[in-house]
């Protein structure tokens, strides 16, 4: 059983952003690192984020979505673009 968990997540890694939020979110990403291979598993840190273009991603998502939908505490605490995409999917639903 374990092994097809891993399996699994093997197979999701790398996978290329689906939905509207993960395309829009890795369009800012490309914005502002200016590399066009971001996956849903690229880290936002990893990629060489940090507090400036933190700001600048949340201003973008604000730009796009409207205010509040994504805190920095959540992109401090998660960085990778498949869970920000979702943080983002949650916070529109709620509104």
């Amino acid at each position: 059983m374990q092994e097809i968990v891993e399996q699994l997540k093997k197979n999701n890694m790398g996978l290329e952003p689906v939905t509207q939020t993960e395309k829009s979110l890795a369009d800012i990403w490309i914005e502002i690192f200016g590399i066009s291979d971001i996956k849903l598993d690229s880290d936002f840190f990893d990629l060489g984020g940090n507090s400036l273009t933190a700001i600048k991603l949340l201003s973008r998502i604000e730009d796009i979505y409207g205010e509040d939908v994504l805190s920095p505490d959540t992109l401090f605490s998660t960085g990778q673009l498949r869970q920000l995409a979702a943080a983002i999917d949650a916070a529109l639903q709620e509104k």
